[in-house]
């Protein structure tokens, strides 16, 4: 996920560990013991400078990772699972056909549709 300016130094503290650490399976129990505040600090904080909630944002850079290795390796579902923090490929496709409305099949299928340059 892009890179935000965020000026609350806990909620940055957050994200940069969101960022680093998403695709090994964090929860959000994780990031409050990371965190120097309770989880309804933190909670109410991050949402207020983000908009959305700590596991929206584990799920953001996870379903990126898996965009990420759809788009540029020819991995199977069960071997990116794990790479981005999901212990089985059903419920990684589960949460992208939540997230974007597409399978990672259809997400991979359309991208090798698009013409090359």
């Amino acid at each position: 996920t892009q890179v935000i300016a965020v000026e609350d130094r806990e909620v940055a503290r957050a994200c940069r560990f969101i960022r680093e650490h998403a695709c090994s399976a964090i929860k959000v129990n994780d990031v409050l013991a990371f965190t120097s505040l309770s989880r309804r600090q933190l909670e109410r904080r991050f949402h207020h400078v983000l908009g959305r909630t700590l596991h929206d944002e584990i799920t953001a850079v996870q379903t990126a990772k898996v965009k990420q290795l759809l788009r540029e390796t020819n991995l199977t579902l069960e071997q990116i699972a794990p790479l981005a923090g999901y212990s089985h490929k059903e419920s990684l496709s589960t949460v992208f056909k939540r997230e974007f409305g597409i399978t990672p099949g259809e997400f991979r299928k359309g991208i090798q549709s698009l013409p090359s340059d």
